[in-house]
This record gives C-alpha cells, structure tokens and sequence, in this order.
C-alpha cells in the first residue's frame, strides 16, 4: 500500500533537522558584503595666480623702449616699457627737483640763521634811530605860518616820534609787572595810541611828499632819509618779532617750495603717461609690444602674474 505525507508533517521535519543537538536553531548565513572604501577624489578645477593685471599706457604714442620680455620677473615700479616723447618731460622733471632743492635749502636757511636775521635787525634799528636822532637834532620848523605843507608834515613827525619813544621807555619800564597790572596796562595803553599816532603821522608825510612839487634843500632831504630808514627798520623788527624770522620772507619762502612741490608732482604725473610700470612685484606672462609701433591709449598691451601665490 502506497504510503502518503502532509505537508505539516514534511515542515517539522524540516525545523527538526535544522536544530543543533541542544535543540536550538541553527543561525542562516548572512551574504557577503564588499566593505572596500574608494580612497582617490577624482574633480576638475582651474589653477590660477593669486593676483593678476593687465596693464596699458594711459595715452597712446609710438613704442620708445622694451625694458621686459615676456617670461622675465618684475618688481613693483619696474619700468617695462616706455614711449616717444618722455625725454622733455624729464627734463622737466629734472629742472623741477633742482628748483625743489633750491627752495628748500634757502628756507632751511631762514630757519638756521634766525639768530643772526634779529641781531641784524636789531643793529640796523638802533643805528637808524641814531641817525634819525643826529638830523632831528638839528630840524627847527621856524615860523609855522611861514611853513610849507612838508615841512609842517615833517613837524608833526618829529613830535609824534618823540612821543612814542617817550611811551615805550614806560612800557619798558614796568614790564616786569604782571598783565593784569594798573600801571603796566596804563603803559601799555598810552604806547599803543603813540605807536598809531606815530603810523598816522608818517603815512601823512609820505603823501605829502609825494604830492610836493618843489626841490629839497640839504637839510630836509637828510632827515626825510633818516625818518625812511628808521621807520624801515622798526618795520622790519615788527615782522621777525618773538620768532626770529621776518615774517614776509619766510612766507615768500614757503610759497616758493609749495610751488615748486606741486610743479614736481605735475612732471612726475605726466611721465606717467609715457611709462608702463609693474604695479606688483611678479612675472610678465604676456606682451604685445613692438619698437616703432604705435601703442594705443586704454588698450592692453602687457599681462602681469603674481606666480608666487596660486
């Protein structure tokens, strides 16, 4: 007879057989996996210097001078290429710096002899206040009512002068005290309206004299010098003042140097038009220049690369 199984009875046979001796199930083998990791990068990019620039004169001219090739190094101000026409305005350059150094050691020279410039002033002044006082000495107006228009002039001269030195050997006399002082600042108050008294009065002869049409005798023509050098010298003495220096020869001076500066600094700009300079220290990748051509203004001509940073 023909023997049939169910199919429950097949599976439990099955799980039976896949047990261990302790009747535990066996573990079912995992599949393999490929653990290996990729360890090259494989990317595209671009390689370039860190800085670059392309340079171009910035007017047009025929090519003078070639001073780099492609492929040479530069440093930052290196001269690489020049054009026709530069040479008058180094001239100019030239003649520029010489007038600078001129000015400039002539106001050094105000500035050294400082000292010397005040005594100088201060001897020219007392010996035209001698001189003045030797011709005043000897002035007498005579009848007033007889007087012409310059010699009553010369009178209130005369009179104003002794004035003022009369003030300021009061003034002299009590500077010593302080500025808030009474009597200083009386001092002070009566030399002022001298000194202005005295202005008003040799301004009047000046315009006298200008105005007088007659000859001068000996006499008058002496002591008008005088009063010219005196009042000269004193001049002279206000403008140095505490400083030292004179005031208006000192400022002729340094507006003769900041002249000359900005004259300088306009023929150094202007050579800029005829030269190619490195702005940065690096290679000259590149040129498109050619003696005896003719460069154009704005146009690239050169290519430039920092090759030391990438």
């Amino acid at each position: 007879m023909k023997r049939t199984f169910h199919p429950s009875i097949i599976l439990i046979a099955f799980l039976i057989t896949a047990c261990n001796g302790n009747g535990t199930v066996a573990p079912i083998a995992e599949p393999a996996v490929n653990e290996t990791v990729p360890t090259t990068v494989i990317a595209e990019g671009t390689l370039l210097p860190e800085r670059t620039a392309e340079l171009a004169f910035p007017q047009g001219g025929v090519v003078k001078e070639i001073l780099v090739q492609s492929g040479e190094q530069v440093v930052e101000g290196d001269v690489i290429a020049r054009l026709v026409g530069i040479e008058s305005v180094q001239a100019e350059l030239a003649a520029a710096k010489l007038e600078q150094t001129l000015a400039q050691q002539a106001l050094d020279s105000i500035h050294r002899n400082a000292l010397l410039t005040s005594s100088q002033s201060e001897h020219a002044l007392l010996t035209a206040q001698k001189v003045y006082e030797s011709e005043a000495n000897g002035w007498n107006l005579g009848k007033r009512d007889e007087a012409t228009d310059l010699e009553l002039s010369i009178e209130d001269y005369v009179i104003a002068e002794a004035d003022y030195r009369d003030a300021l050997q009061k003034l002299d006399e009590v500077l010593y005290l302080n500025e808030d002082d009474r009597d200083r600042r009386d001092a002070q108050e009566d030399f002022d309206a001298e000194k202005e008294s005295l202005a008003e009065a040799y301004a009047d002869l000046k315009t006298v004299l200008a105005e007088n049409e007659k000859s001068l005798d000996e006499e008058i023509a002496a002591l008008l010098g005088a009063i010219s050098n005196l009042e000269s010298a004193r001049e002279l003495q206000a403008r140095i003042g505490d400083s030292n220096l004179d005031s208006e020869i000192l400022a002729t001076a340094e507006a003769r140097l900041e002249a000359v500066n900005a004259h300088v600094a306009a023929a150094e700009a202007a050579i800029e038009y005829y030269e190619l300079r490195a702005p940065f220290s690096g290679s000259l990748i590149n040129t498109d220049l050619t003696l005896g051509e003719t460069a154009l203004p704005m146009t690239p001509v050169a290519f430039i690369a920092d090759t030391s940073h990438w």
